[in-house]
């Protein structure tokens, strides 16, 4: 049997992984029996996006900045290697 096999066959990491798999089907379990609904409210920001320091997000480099619907910026960074493209809404 391969080696990195070996270590997920060990009495521990099964019962970790059975004590973490318990926990989530109960809490599951409990907040639909209870009928507990989680409402995510959203933070507000501490400053607007148009006054964020683009070199605070050094290692991307911003290549577009255009405004989108609900009042923000939806910035378009470049990694240093080419191919890498991240959006942020």
């Amino acid at each position: 049997m391969k080696s990195f096999v070996k270590n997920y066959l060990q009495p521990s990491f099964l019962l970790s992984v059975a004590c973490l798999l318990f926990t989530a089907g109960f809490i599951s379990y409990f907040k639909a029996y209870q009928g507990i609904t989680l409402i995510k409210k959203p933070l507000p920001l501490k400053q607007p996006f148009d006054v964020l320091d683009e070199k605070l997000l050094e290692p991307y480099k911003v290549i577009d900045k255009s405004k989108i619907s609900k009042g923000g910026l939806r910035w378009v960074k470049r990694r240093s290697w080419p191919g890498a493209i991240f959006v942020i809404l």
